[in-house]
């Protein structure tokens, strides 16, 4: 489904107070580091992609659906 684990990294489904995120941007470290903080506050689930067509394949096919995407303005594609 999407592109989790391939291409980005996968959070998993949601819990009961988990909140899920796609941050979908082309620059890898950018991603790293909010994936990275996000993770160490807790309570989010986050998977990441690189371009506009991986996001906008996980967004379709996410189950349940995402709580919140971040999505960069200026990404190619």
């Amino acid at each position: 489904a999407g592109q989790f684990g391939s291409g980005g990294h996968g959070g998993g489904a949601r819990t009961e107070n988990c909140m899920r995120i796609l941050i979908a941007d082309d620059h890898e470290l950018l991603r790293d580091v909010l994936r990275s903080y996000l993770e160490a506050e807790g309570g989010f689930a986050v998977d990441t992609v690189a371009d506009l067509p991986a996001a906008l394949v996980n967004i379709a096919e996410a189950a349940p659906p995402y709580d919140l995407v971040v999505l960069d303005y200026g990404m190619p594609g």
